[in-house]
């Protein structure tokens, strides 16, 4: 039976889904009715725009992706700060076991975090600078709030994985988590992809867009992503935690929408909370639950690859910059 407290908390992540949800249909709803009034059935999509039309490029290259030191090292920092926050909360809680965690097994964790962290705000850029500081600050205050307490509460009603040993099973949560979480991002995918928005939905010519390149892309990374699941699966056993499912999530919201923006956090702490509880345990391979895993080391390999350019080129640039700023500003310049 399912508690009061494991209820509450299910509404405190799947609310903001479907809010979002109802609130972007009707917004298109009554731009279907509004435009095709103004245009008097012409095909707005295929209207010139003036110039106004904005192309996003995704994903950045590299100059663009240096121009932001800052939020690189948000992006960064940020989960493996949140990672301390919750296994310091969550092991003082009364009730509630985490998992220990050697030294060893804290560094891979760190390490992960950091390089995934990483590479999630280079693939979510274009959500991450469609909002202000204040509201990134409070989705990832709210989220990290939500998702701790969710499985605080929920622990013994949702599966934490999903493997190929024929020993899982969803429960009435699981699918109620699946169905509110996939509904939404169904629009959140049909409202960001220029090619399906075509033919489903009606939009202004200001409303910035993906590029022909960026939705090649996007597909090819799903291609990539899919591919290697399956493959992954036919050679060798195979994990699918939640933390993973939680990278996954975040590395495809990759759109300028508020939809896009609130699966990106949820994907994020989805992914922080499982490393931070129960470690970045083996997603192919042997899940042993130490730091000797099979592909752990990789892992930990990639993100270390991942962090090092990224981290040194970020410090450098706002360390460097200002001191060539200030020599600049010579005697006579000043003079």
């Amino acid at each position: 039976m399912v508690s009061n407290e494991c209820l509450l908390s299910t509404a405190g992540i799947t609310s903001p889904f479907i809010i979002l949800f109802l609130w972007r249909i009707v917004q298109l709803v009554l731009g279907v009715l509004g435009n095709s009034e103004a245009a008097s059935g012409a095909d707005i999509e295929n209207q010139p725009s003036l110039g106004i039309r904005q192309e996003l490029d995704w994903p950045q290259g590299p100059r663009k992706i240096a121009a932001s030191p800052i939020l690189n090292l948000a992006s960064c920092l940020y989960p493996s700060l949140a990672y301390i926050v919750s296994r310091e909360v969550r092991s003082h809680r009364d009730g509630y076991n985490v998992e220990p965690q050697s030294n060893h097994e804290t560094f891979h964790n760190h390490a992960q975090l950091m390089g995934y962290g990483l590479i999630l705000g280079w693939l979510g850029r274009h959500t991450l600078q469609s909002a202000g500081p204040l509201l990134l600050i409070g989705l990832a205050v709210y989220w990290l709030i939500a998702v701790n307490v969710f499985y605080e509460n929920c622990e013994d009603h949702v599966n934490h994985s999903v493997s190929d040993d024929g020993n899982t099973s969803l429960g009435n949560l699981d699918v109620y988590l699946v169905l509110s979480v996939f509904i939404p991002a169904t629009l959140m995918w049909i409202d960001g992809v220029p090619f399906l928005r075509k033919f489903l939905i009606r939009t202004s010519p200001d409303t910035p867009l993906l590029s022909f390149r960026a939705q090649l892309a996007y597909v090819a990374q799903a291609l990539v992503v899919g591919s290697f699941h399956l493959i992954t699966y036919l050679c060798t056993s195979f994990h699918f935690h939640h933390y993973w499912v939680g990278l996954l999530m975040g590395s495809f919201c990759i759109f300028p929408t508020r939809l896009s923006l609130a699966f990106f956090f949820f994907g994020l702490h989805m992914m922080i909370e499982g490393i931070s509880v129960w470690g970045a345990d083996a997603v192919m391979g042997e899940d042993g639950g130490d730091w000797m895993e099979s592909d752990q080391n990789w892992r930990t390999a990639v993100c270390l690859f991942t962090i090092t350019p990224v981290l040194s080129f970020s410090v450098l640039d706002l360390i460097i910059v200002p001191l060539c700023l200030r020599r600049r500003k010579t005697p006579s310049d000043q003079a």
